[in-house]
């Protein structure tokens, strides 16, 4: 291996560690407790509701899932 792919390799794996903590977070986080809102003129929010929520959390966990995937392929090929 050379030490550019050895670089490429460090940086695969760091990355696939971070989208797994990340969906570590995600999975385990009370997601009943995350709100969402938009300022108003009246200086009110709009809390999005927990079924948003919760389907803002799982496509984003999917997401990290299919990177990683990508980056695995990345590496059986180096």
């Amino acid at each position: 291996m050379t030490l550019n792919q050895a670089k490429e390799v460090s940086y695969i794996l760091q990355k696939i560690n971070q989208y797994e903590e990340s969906i570590h977070s995600l999975t385990y986080s009370e997601t009943h407790n995350i709100k969402f809102g938009k300022l108003h003129e009246i200086n009110s929010y709009i809390i999005i509701d927990k079924e948003v929520v919760d389907e803002i959390v799982n496509h984003s966990i999917f997401t990290l899932k299919e990177k990683i995937i990508t980056l695995t392929k990345q590496l059986e090929n180096l």
